[in-house]
């Protein structure tokens, strides 16, 4: 399995020869990672988050050739499936999911952790 760290919020991993392109983009609220998936559909794909980890899956492999007879000149798109696995950290919670034109973008809202006082209760 191939881990490396990408930001202070952000560990990314695979177990797949084929990793689509992604950008991690800081923005005003959060962070939304694009993740290129050219072809899919939104039933091809699933996105799954518990406990700190974000998966994104393709559910299939792509069948770019219409036809079996059909010969590739040159072949710049992959049709085998991938898993993405993101470890996430605490201080971020899952917005939103879009699919675009090609670009999946999975929204994360950055949590405001406040510091408290803590009221200390005598046993009883």
């Amino acid at each position: 399995m191939n881990t490396r760290f990408l930001s202070p919020f952000f560990q990314f991993s695979t177990s797949y020869s084929y990793t689509p392109r992604y950008n991690i983009v800081r923005t005003k609220t959060g962070y939304t990672i694009q993740v290129a998936v050219p072809g899919y559909s939104k039933e091809e794909l699933e996105v799954a988050f518990s406990k700190g980890k974000l998966w994104v899956r393709s559910l299939e492999n792509l069948k770019f050739r219409e036809n079996e007879e059909d010969i590739f000149i040159e072949k710049g798109l992959s049709e085998k499936r991938f898993t993405l696995e993101f470890s996430v950290s605490a201080e971020l919670s899952p917005k939103s999911v879009t699919l675009d034109k090609g670009l999946l973008c999975l929204d994360f809202e950055k949590i405001d952790s406040q510091d408290s006082v803590l009221e200390i209760k005598e046993g009883a």
